[in-house]
């Protein structure tokens, strides 16, 4: 691996970006260089600071948008089957609800 001025290689991982494990399918990231497997000068003192991006953070929120639709899907759907089905009430959790009343 070539480095550029300034750079250094991980010494916790030795450049490799993971750490072995007694299992060789697990994958542990470095807790170092969190799998960059090169540093800068700041880095090779301090360790990478571990936040999230915006990227990461607008991949969470997307998923929580297609969980939450899932979810309104489905207490519909489950109303709906309850009123074909001759049901005046659908179970939540341990709230019952009458429906039409």
């Amino acid at each position: 691996m070539k480095l550029k001025d300034g750079e250094y290689l991980c010494d916790k991982c030795n450049g490799r970006g993971s750490l072995p494990t007694r299992n060789p399918d697990v994958v542990t990231k470095c807790p170092k260089c969190h799998g960059k497997k090169k540093l800068d000068w700041i880095e090779n003192v301090i360790g990478v600071t571990k936040n999230k991006s915006q990227e990461t953070l607008d991949m969470m929120q997307q998923w929580s948008n297609i969980a939450a639709d899932h979810m309104a899907q489905k207490i519909d759907e489950d109303i709906i089957k309850a009123i074909l089905n001759g049901d005046s009430s659908v179970v939540e959790g341990n709230i019952i609800y009458k429906i039409g009343e």
